[in-house]
């Protein structure tokens, strides 16, 4: 099973993009001038890889559950 990181809501079933890490996630939210605290919408989710695109941003999981990422 693979574990990622992800803003939005994730489905069961699913695929979605995830963030490798959750240090990926600290910088994608400097990058987008987000302090952490006010980061309220992002997602651990569990699943089946489908596939790694590269980079900190590039798994794509199949997701078979989730919970909500407390920074």
């Amino acid at each position: 099973m693979t574990t990622g990181y992800r803003d939005g809501k994730p489905e069961i079933g699913q695929e979605h993009c995830a963030f490798r890490s959750i240090n990926a996630v600290k910088e994608f939210l400097k990058i987008i001038h987000v302090k952490e605290s006010d980061a309220t919408d992002f997602w651990t989710i569990h699943g089946e890889l489908v596939r790694d695109e590269g980079g900190p941003d590039g798994l794509v999981i199949k997701v078979e559950a989730f919970e909500r990422l407390k920074l």
